[in-house]
């Protein structure tokens, strides 16, 4: 009898120390773990981190104005009836040299200085149809 308790005492043991053996791996797995998945979340932190603050300053008003511009503006492509074929031929014949010629020949200084003062007289303009207007106004009903 004492021989058959010293076989189970004996294969209790073993047992115990194998499972010793499993818990002490099983720590270590977890250790690796944990620093791997610490490791990778520091790593998106540092990624994220500048995309958000990126997001936070975006005017997201100004953002959903022009994706739904761009939404439109892609509706009316689809929806028009464009010879793609035929704009593709036109795009490859067009002489790309020669408007590089013509757009290294333009003289842009000038042609900005033209447009400031286009936009003062349409200013201009339209001050003085609103003053003709009030006045207008004024005399035909009696105004100040």
């Amino acid at each position: 009898m004492n021989n058959e308790t010293d076989d189970i005492i004996t294969s209790l043991r073993k047992e115990l120390r194998l499972t010793r053996i499993l818990t002490v791996i099983s720590i270590v797995v977890t250790l690796i773990l944990f620093v791997v998945v610490f490791w990778m979340q520091r790593t998106v932190k540092t990624t994220v981190e500048p995309l958000s603050e990126q997001l936070a300053e975006m005017d997201m008003e100004t953002l959903n104005s022009i994706m739904s511009n761009l939404e439109e503006v892609t509706e009316e492509i689809a929806e028009a009836d464009i010879d793609w074929e035929k704009l593709a031929e036109t795009v490859n014949s067009l002489d790309v040299d020669a408007v590089n010629e013509v757009i290294q020949g333009l003289d842009t200084e000038a042609f900005s200085e033209m447009l400031i003062n286009l936009n003062e007289a349409i200013e201009t303009l339209q001050q003085l149809g609103n003053n003709m207007g009030s006045s207008l106004q004024g005399w035909l009903f009696g105004g100040d």
